[in-house]
């Protein structure tokens, strides 16, 4: 049998976790191994453990709640910029400029505000 956060396990104890279900990750602790949600994603159950992903602003790919600044991961070409407080928003390097396409944030440079020409 197995524990509630477990996919699989060595033991019937909660700590003998050897593999875990989809969206989260095996960690040791205390000489035990257990699972626990991955990064981006919360606790939608204990038993069995299920893992949803938190809803994101749409500036960011993962986050740890819904507001632009709580950004863990960017969509491709954006970078992660960290602000006073732990804010973290998602930003595109200059030449591009960030876009909303659903669902994604975009940072392409074809885009660009037009330059004056002389």
């Amino acid at each position: 049998s197995t524990w509630g956060s477990c996919k699989t396990c060595s033991g019937a104890g909660e700590n003998q976790c050897t593999s875990c279900f989809d969206n989260s990750v095996l960690v040791e602790r205390n000489g035990g191994k257990f699972c626990q949600c991955q990064r981006g994603f919360f606790e939608e159950s204990k038993v069995p453990l299920k893992c949803k992903k938190i809803p994101c602003h749409f500036s960011c790919k993962l986050c740890s709640g819904a507001n632009e600044n709580q950004c863990l991961e960017c969509h491709p070409n954006a970078v992660l910029v960290e602000g006073d407080g732990g804010a973290k928003t998602c930003d595109c390097p200059p030449p591009n400029i960030l876009w909303e396409t659903s669902p994604n944030y975009i940072c392409n440079e074809k885009y660009v505000k037009y330059e004056e020409v002389n």
